[in-house]
């Protein structure tokens, strides 16, 4: 049973679920922008796998990184470095045109699986700390309600 959808997983094995909620808007869920690096690597990998016929992957891997790092930051590097910036802008409108058409219910499920990748970055002591300081940020009203919600479970 899927925690975000209620939903059943698509079989016993399987670690991730599509929530129902998203499935008429995944089409439309915009894709992030390669970095100036992958690019460059693309060209790149074509040329160097022409004169090194017989090099393996990493290998390739490898002088192309190289390349990068010594590419002056006057050339071709600031050239990768703006269709990046501009490909990403891009990004974050169609972000937030997507977030435009989902639903109230959709739109919480969103930030619940955003924040989770989150919180799976976090020690368990860093989510006791983001917690902490969560609860300080609440006002009195808002803490009374919780201690509230607190006390009538311990009369169940």
């Amino acid at each position: 049973m899927c925690e975000g959808c209620r939903g059943s997983m698509p079989s016993q094995l399987s670690l991730i679920c599509i929530p129902k909620c998203f499935s008429s808007n995944l089409a439309n869920y915009p894709k992030k922008p390669m970095t100036s690096y992958l690019p460059f690597s693309t060209e790149q990998l074509l040329k160097f796998k022409a004169k090194h016929p017989d090099a393996k992957l990493p290998e390739l891997i490898k002088k192309i990184a190289a390349a990068w790092r010594e590419l002056p930051d006057a050339e071709n590097k600031k050239v990768y470095e703006a269709d990046f910036k501009a490909e990403w802008k891009a990004y974050k409108e169609a972000m937030s045109k997507f977030k435009d058409q989902l639903t109230p219910s959709q739109l919480v499920t969103f930030e619940k699986v955003k924040s989770g990748k989150n919180a799976k970055d976090e020690s368990a002591q860093g989510k006791l700390r983001t917690i902490n300081q969560a609860w300080k940020n609440l006002s009195s009203d808002e803490r009374q309600a919780y201690i509230q919600l607190a006390k009538d479970d311990r009369i169940r």
